[in-house]
């Protein structure tokens, strides 16, 4: 099981990133696929996050492709304040494959 803490792992690569749409929750990777929490969570299909005081077991899913652009929409709205930077990171085109669900598991 992966176990991601939001929204910084150790080290100095804030990877990977959190958001919330609706009732959704997703993460990207703000390097690539190659980062080892993604393969981690790509190869076991689950994990445990932790966010806003509330821990909890989840199965990572494929975003839908038609909801990158809202993905992206609140990306802006929760990382915008912060400069091109860090939004840069994990908006557009090149992150929709790097883009998991969080399902929570009962």
């Amino acid at each position: 099981m992966t176990q991601l803490r939001n929204p910084v792992l150790r080290g100095f690569n804030p990877d990977p990133s959190i958001v919330r749409v609706g009732d959704d929750i997703y993460i990207r990777s703000m390097v690539n696929a190659g980062t080892p929490w993604y393969r981690r969570a790509k190869a076991s299909g689950t994990g445990r996050i932790q966010a806003g005081g509330v821990e909890r077991d989840v199965t990572f899913a494929e975003a839908a492709a038609d909801i990158h652009q809202t993905i992206d929409d609140a990306y802006h709205a929760k990382y915008d304040r912060y400069g091109p930077g860090p939004v840069g990171a994990v908006v557009g085109p090149g992150t929709a494959p790097v883009t998991l669900r969080l399902l929570p598991r009962d």
